[in-house]
């Protein structure tokens, strides 16, 4: 079923009613195709998207994770210090795909 064009489990997701049910949901990545992919996946999902800077040292990290009750975690790249962080939450994590460079997308 769609309304205006736009089927009814994305809109379920955006109103909080998806599948992760308001889950907070971490995400590390720079600036890139990976990083838009994993908020909009988030949200489409019914997930709160919570972005977190690769300049944060652990500790803060760790705050914003605890201070807005990250359940899960994606990240565009294996870090050794989101493995770190990830046994001291215990959130599930998940690796981004990668899609390359925006031009990459785009149909020439």
């Amino acid at each position: 079923m769609t309304r205006n064009g736009i089927q009814s489990s994305s809109l379920e997701g955006i109103n909080g009613k998806g599948f992760l049910h308001g889950a907070r949901v971490g995400i590390v990545a720079k600036p890139s195709p990976e990083f838009v992919a994993g908020v909009f996946g988030t949200w489409l999902s019914g997930g709160v998207a919570v972005p977190l800077a690769l300049s944060y040292p652990e500790a803060e990290i760790l705050y914003v994770m605890n201070d807005s009750v990250c359940s899960k975690l994606i990240s565009s790249f294996h870090f050794g210090m989101l493995q770190h962080i990830n046994m001291k939450m215990k959130c599930l994590h998940f690796l981004l795909p990668y899609y390359g460079s925006f031009s990459s997308l785009c149909c020439k």
